[in-house]
This record gives structure tokens, sequence and C-alpha cells, in this order.
């Protein structure tokens, strides 16, 4: 099987299991119905994906990647400290109330109930990692004196709730409909600038 046929039958696979597990759920779509859907054998499925689990934890990393270099700002370096965080912060909110995110973590809240190990592989791939990597990048600018963030990991948590919390719960609850990355930009920008009047070097923390 040529490359292209084959990025094609695991795609459609992938494309099949998330219809199955967001219409019946996670525990009720076995491999058999997902080779139904998708066409081709259930030795396809175990060749690409190991098992069902593999096929969830290929769903969440197929969201698409509008953040490059595994969601880390560096990807995305400006002029300033601002300027990073302000393109940074927008391609993930954007990425993050996107429709197959949102999906994805429907599906990963309503079945970590009955197979936490779900929703902590979710976590792990998704939002863990993504603050991880904002950790690491606050560090990184507080060692080299851009910033000053005593606790990374901490700040990392503040600033992704800053960012995400209302779009997403509004969202979910349908109050109000997929914001557009120009109805974005203020409140990324907002969040931005009350980031760097914490931990920015000249914020009150930084002059004590």
């Amino acid at each position: 099987m040529d490359a292209s046929r084959s990025e094609r039958r695991r795609e459609a696979i992938l494309q099949a299991a998330l219809e199955l597990f967001l219409q019946h759920g996670y525990a009720e779509t076995s491999v058999d119905q997902i080779v139904a859907r998708a066409g081709g054998s259930k030795t396809s499925v175990y060749a690409y994906f190991g098992n069902k689990e593999g096929l969830f934890r290929a769903l969440v990393e197929s969201v698409p990647q509008s953040v490059t270099l595994q969601d880390s700002p560096e990807a995305f370096q400006g002029a300033t400290v601002r300027d990073t965080l302000r393109a940074y912060g927008l391609a993930l909110t954007e990425r993050l109330v996107g429709r197959e995110s949102m999906r994805l973590l429907g599906l990963a809240v309503t079945e970590s109930g009955r197979f936490p190990k779900l929703g902590r592989l979710f976590y792990e791939l998704g939002p863990g990692r993504t603050r991880q990597r904002l950790a690491d990048y606050f560090a990184a600018e507080t060692k080299a004196g851009r910033l000053h963030v005593p606790d990374p990991l901490r700040a990392a948590e503040l600033f992704q709730g800053m960012l995400l919390y209302w779009p997403r719960l509004l969202l979910f609850l349908g109050v109000i409909k997929r914001p557009t990355r120009a109805e974005l930009e203020g409140p990324v920008h907002e969040a931005v600038e009350m980031f760097l009047a914490a931990y920015g070097t000249g914020s009150r923390a930084a002059r004590r």
C-alpha cells in the first residue's frame, strides 16, 4: 500500500471512530463497528493504533496543529514577550475553541467518569502538555530577565485559565456561537496585559 493510500485509510478509521464515539460513547463502540463504517479490516486498526485506547490517543493528537512545536510559545517568538504571548495565545485559543477540539473535550468529560484513564490521557496529551510547555517558556524568560515568574507552572495555569475558561464554558452551554479570530483578539490581548502586569519585569512582584 502506498503512503498516501495508507494515510487516507488511517484518516478514515480516525473519522469513523470519532463519529461513533460521539454517537454511542467510548464503551459502546466496538472495533468491529469502526471497521464497518471506515472499511478495511480489524488488522488495519490494530496495525495503526494498537487498540481502541490507541485510537482515542490518536484522535486527541490529531486536533489541527495551528499551534506548532507541541504547543510551545517559542514557535511564536516576537520582538517582545508581549508579542510572543499575543500570537501564541490567539493561536492556542482559536484552536481550542475549534469544533474538533470541543468535540473531543466533550467526549473526554463524558467518558472520564466510567473510564478515568481516558480523562487522564486527554489531560496529559492536551492541557497538561500545553501547561508544561508554557511553564518552560516562562521559566526560560524569567532566567533571561524578561519576566519575573516565581512559580512557572502556576503562572501557566493562570494564563491558560484567562484565555480559555469563559469561551469554552459558554460554548459548552450553548450561550455563544463559536467566536471568530477577530472576536478572540481583544480578550487574548487583555489576558496578556493582565499577565504582564503581574509577572512582567516592571510588576510590583518584580520590584520587591
